[in-house]
């Protein structure tokens, strides 16, 4: 068996040297498209000997095998829709009353709401959710029949995965985990990934952090009772035509993860450490224990400089941020950066460290916590209008409103916005929100 089944045999079926009379119009040639010619042969489809998702038994399936094997899981599915397939997919297969973390990414919220699921708010405490409310959350309602969180979070929090996995079981309920941005955290010693902490279902929005083209993600399944129904949950919310492009794509990183993955991030971790020890120096250190090894999160708004700043004095030192706000600045590294690149980072936290003065700290208003008025998936059903922000208190939320990144729901579509709501809102530039129209 190939070292990359799907990668591979996407190469020899270029090397047949078909004359392609199948979609994608392109026909595998640059013509309109000259500037992809180099990738444009590996874009393919559903032809005999590549497979198809959602009836996978050849490369895809040998290939998802693989990544499964690599992970420690019952078993992994590509997905080309991103983290957001994959997680349509897992709350899809547990269905019914679900306690969720409340700084969960809106594309869970959108599920819910399609799906029906009840959802059972849990809010979290500097950041993450923790066992002693989701061991709460089950003493209201233990009739839960999963706990979704969210870890790490966007500025590398991460919950005690383990603690929490082993209430949900002795609960008999499922633990899913969206750790879009801790694919690679597999390949620490130890492994800090949720599938290795006993997780049920993890959500991997691989692209963020691995060497994958963007939609590349893997839904991780450690829970044997939902294998046989997956594929099925998938196809409900997937595209027909998944992109080859993105599979291969995940394939060959797998590979890569296999040959060089714990090596590579051990040695990130060093460097990132090097880094997280100059900004703590300098007054910028993100003062939080369990965090990504990997994630540079820097908290300029102690010293009463934004993020906003910082980005942009990173910026002009030839670095782009993953994203700032008037509290943080978020650097994703990964090992692809060079050691030039590693330096001008430092070189820029010297630079947003002679800025501190005496100035007041920028603080991040509290997530909000509204009263829900009207079913979840009633709302978002419902005929809806859009207001600007200075007229929408007391009004019904009809859409989920989140600054995007981090993509965290500051109202869910049923509540009532509230001062803290417009607050919040205010606080990320947030100018309009969608509300039920009556």
């Amino acid at each position: 068996m190939s070292d990359t089944p799907l990668f591979s045999a996407i190469k020899n079926y270029i090397g047949l040297h078909r004359a392609r009379c199948h979609t994608p119009g392109h026909s595998g040639r640059a013509g309109a498209l000259k500037d992809f010619a180099a990738v444009l042969p590996f874009d393919v489809t559903e032809i005999d000997g590549l497979d198809s998702l959602y009836d996978a038994d050849g490369p895809i399936l040998e290939a998802e095998k693989l990544t499964a094997k690599l992970f420690g899981c019952r078993r992994t599915l590509f997905s080309a829709g991103g983290c957001t397939l994959a997680i349509q997919t897992m709350l899809s297969l547990v269905g019914g009353k679900i306690a969720f973390g409340r700084n969960l990414h809106r594309s869970a919220v959108s599920a819910a709401a399609l799906l029906g699921i009840e959802p059972v708010w849990l809010y979290p405490e500097n950041g993450v959710i923790t066992p002693q409310t989701v061991k709460s959350a089950f003493e209201k309602h233990p009739d839960l029949s999963g706990v979704y969180i969210t870890s790490p979070d966007y500025y590398g929090r991460m919950c005690d995965i383990k603690s929490i996995a082993d209430i949900c079981h002795r609960r008999g309920a499922v633990l899913m985990v969206d750790n879009a941005h801790g694919s690679h955290l597999r390949f620490f010693t130890p492994s800090l990934h949720p599938v290795s902490l006993g997780a049920d279902l993890v959500a991997c929005s691989t692209h963020k952090t691995l060497p994958v083209l963007t939609g590349g993600a893997w839904l991780h399944i450690n829970n044997e009772k939902f294998i046989g129904s997956a594929k099925a949950k998938m196809a409900l919310f997937g595209s027909t035509s998944p992109s080859y492009l993105i599979m291969a794509s995940l394939d060959v990183c797998r590979h890569w993860l296999e040959t060089h993955g714990q090596g590579e991030f051990e040695r990130l971790k060093q460097v990132a450490k090097a880094l997280k020890t100059t900004a703590q120096n300098l007054g910028l250190g993100f003062d939080f224990d369990n965090c990504d090894p990997t994630r540079l999160t820097l908290d300029t708004g102690k010293l009463g400089i934004s993020g906003k700043t910082a980005a942009q004095i990173l910026f002009e030192n030839g670095i782009s941020a993953e994203y700032s706000d008037l509290r943080y600045c978020v650097l994703i590294l990964t090992p692809f950066h060079t050691q030039e690149e590693i330096k001008s980072i430092e070189n820029a936290l010297l630079e947003i460290g002679r800025l501190k003065g005496n100035r007041q700290a920028f603080e991040i208003p509290p997530l909000p916590r509204p009263t829900a008025a009207m079913d979840l998936r009633q709302a978002v059903l419902c005929s809806a209008k859009t207001v600007p922000i200075n007229q929408s208190l007391g009004k019904i939320a009809a859409q989920p409103v989140s600054p995007c990144p981090p993509g965290i729901p500051a109202v869910i579509p049923g509540e009532i916005i509230c001062e803290g709501t417009l607050e919040y809102l205010g606080f990320y530039g947030i100018k309009q929100v969608e509300v039920i129209d009556n």
